[in-house]
């Protein structure tokens, strides 16, 4: 399977009450994660999420040092309804914006600690996608980029 080339992580763009609650949560074991990744909760501690996973939180600093159980972390839990800035893949492989992602759902995929929207799978409904990056900021975004970046909305968190 190919490795995405974007490496940069979902950026939250709006909470729904307009603010998302900091926690410190414990971790589950020895792991290592980039600013901006998903996390859920393993039997009550923090792990980082693989694909396919429903996340619960989004880590808000990078870990480069792999953490000892127990170790405390800052994360932001999110909600159902926030708004994340994100990239897209197809099931590892970088892929653009197309029209049809708008109004569609989608799944986590993860890959070298970085989080996509994977527009190849819709198992978990994970993303509702509501624009293209491009439809939102045109100076700074294009449709042309490859891999692509959406406007989604988290459908659903880890109870």
């Amino acid at each position: 399977m190919a490795t995405p080339s974007a490496a940069i992580n979902p950026r939250v763009r709006y909470a729904q009450d307009g603010t998302l609650s900091k926690i410190e949560i414990e971790c589950a074991g020895s792991n290592t994660w980039k600013a901006g990744e998903f996390g859920h909760f393993e039997s009550g501690k923090g792990d980082p999420c693989v694909t396919g996973e429903i996340p619960a939180f989004q880590y808000l600093e990078d870990q480069a040092t792999a953490t000892t159980a127990g170790d405390r972390v800052w994360v932001v839990l999110l909600e159902e309804g926030t708004e994340v800035e994100i990239f897209v893949t197809n099931n590892g492989t970088d892929a653009a914006e197309t029209a049809a992602e708008i109004g569609a759902y989608y799944d986590l995929f993860v890959a070298s600690n970085i989080h996509y929207l994977d527009s190849n799978a819709s198992t978990d409904d994970v993303f509702y996608v509501i624009a293209h990056g491009s439809d939102i900021e045109t100076a700074r975004l294009t449709t042309t980029g490859t891999p692509g970046i959406v406007r989604a909305r988290i459908n659903k968190v880890q109870a």
